[in-house]
């Protein structure tokens, strides 16, 4: 479903600002987000539903993140990857499930499994952006 969603976004929605198509990226942040509102903080549909539904969602990824995890990639494989990457506007589908990956190895690695992907990206905010 969360693909279909972001197919659909891709296909149907421009930036704002600029009138050029949205990104994969684009669209998946837009719902990685407003899940993780609907279901991690306000605990709909219902509190037992949506936390069933928490290990499921995703780390919604900004750009001070995907620099982290791009960054991490590069630790992890030795291999550089091109700036113009860095960018949500750049996300296709597989770089997309490329960082889901690389955010619940961090999870592993930096927080000994002891945190959801939800919770990923408002730990990973305040580290990066204070």
């Amino acid at each position: 479903m969360h693909r279909d969603l972001c197919q659909w976004f891709v296909k149907t929605i421009r930036l704002a600002k600029t009138e050029e198509p949205s990104s994969y990226g684009h669209a998946a942040k837009v719902l990685d987000l407003a899940l993780k509102v609907y279901v991690y903080y306000c605990k709909m549909p219902s509190p037992a539903k949506a936390e069933s539904l928490m290990p499921r969602l995703n780390g919604a990824i900004d750009t001070p993140i995907l620099r982290h995890l791009f960054k991490k990639l590069e630790d992890i494989y030795g291999r550089s990857y091109s700036r113009h990457l860095w960018t949500i506007k750049t996300i296709d589908k597989e770089t997309y499930d490329l960082l889901q990956k690389l955010i619940r190895q961090d999870i592993r690695d930096s927080f000994n499994d002891n945190i959801l992907p939800v919770q990923y990206d408002d730990i990973m905010w305040r580290r990066l952006n204070c």
